[in-house]
């Protein structure tokens, strides 16, 4: 008999939002840690699925725009995540590890009010993560005071 393996829905099985009001008005060039914990502790999901749904002001665009969305893990301390340099506060502080997702949006003649990106990336399991959205829009471009969000949801591999 031979079995089927697919995809299936995890603990967080609809696009759930991953930052609170800490993106509103994101200014170019800083990065924000969310204040919204994504707690693998307990489903042990092998996926979190990721997709960018941001609006700016009507800007054209230019080539090295991008948004990047970085996991950071909780340490083991309880309080913070990753190296503990960004903060819910934006701050002018590069992430110091892999993105992983780059949103570069497609560049045009023509301006735009929105881009969308989307990424799979695999969770540790029973672990703790937030993410960090870091703003490299170009020309020096901030989100919207209402900017839509990054949104989640988790995924594993079943045999059927």
């Amino acid at each position: 008999m031979s079995t089927t393996t697919k995809l299936t829905a995890g603990a967080i099985s609809s696009w759930t939002a991953a930052f609170g009001t800490e993106i509103n008005s994101l200014a170019n060039g800083k990065a924000v840690l969310s204040s919204i914990d994504i707690d693998n502790s307990t489903a042990n999901d092998m996926w979190l699925n990721i997709n960018i749904q941001l609006s700016i002001a009507s800007t054209t665009l230019t080539a090295g725009a991008i948004c990047s969305v970085y996991p950071a893990w909780k340490n083991q301390d309880g309080t913070t995540y990753g190296d503990n340099q960004i903060t819910t506060t934006p701050a002018t502080v590069s992430p110091g590890m892999q993105p992983a997702l780059i949103a570069s949006p497609t560049i045009t003649t023509v301006a735009t009010t929105k881009f969308a990106a989307m990424g799979r990336i695999p969770l540790l399991q029973g672990q703790i993560l937030r993410l960090i959205l870091y703003n490299g829009l170009l020309p020096s471009t901030a989100l919207a005071a209402s900017p839509g969000n990054v949104y989640v949801s988790t995924t594993n591999l079943t045999n059927a």
